[in-house]
């Protein structure tokens, strides 16, 4: 179950969003809104990776067992299998980690918030509790939002729900047993 945070500052009543000094106080406090992203493997581990199997083991066994009995070309065959594998698998596993250091890379997008009653341009990881975002038709939320105010509100919850068609939103409050996408 996700932690419930207690909002550091009260949610502004005027719509002025948060100062700079509030905003700076909520990433210090509850860091950058951001998912923590793992180091990529190096390519001696993700090599490593492509020989724990058991289908590896028991191909080298198989191996080990024709050398033993002289079959050699069938040992060298096997030995020239499980390279190949090994080979394919790390190519592929090498380039995916590439890829995905590059879509979060490009993931990266900026949020208009109002920081001292002006709105301002900061990137979604700058986004912290409290911040009133500013979305138009579009745009991506950058963060779990309550709402203050809509007009014709429709959100794409894909991600969520799985559900392809847009729902619609609207200023009631879903209450805590509500779903994740309300």
């Amino acid at each position: 179950m996700p932690e419930v945070l207690e909002l550091p500052i009260a949610p502004p009543t005027t719509h002025r969003g948060l100062t700079e000094a509030e905003a700076q106080e909520g990433l210090r406090r509850y860091g950058p809104n951001a998912v923590e992203a793992t180091p990529p493997d190096s390519w001696t581990r993700v090599l490593q990776r492509q020989f724990r199997s058991l289908i590896v083991a028991v191909l080298g066994a198989a191996a080990v067992f024709s050398f033993v009995f002289h079959d050699y070309a069938e040992g060298y065959a096997i030995l020239a299998v499980i390279l190949i594998n090994a080979g394919s698998g790390f190519w592929l596993e090498w380039n995916a980690q590439a890829s995905m250091t590059a879509l979060r890379r490009m993931g990266l997008t900026s949020a208009r918030v109002l920081r001292n009653g002006h709105p301002c341009a900061v990137p979604s990881d700058q986004v912290t509790v409290g911040d009133v975002l500013l979305i138009e038709a579009g745009e991506v939320v950058a963060a779990d939002a309550e709402l203050f105010e809509a007009q014709q509100l429709q959100v794409n919850e894909s991600t969520l729900t799985g559900e392809s068609m847009p729902v619609s939103k609207t200023l009631v409050a879903p209450g805590a047993a509500a779903p994740l996408a309300e």
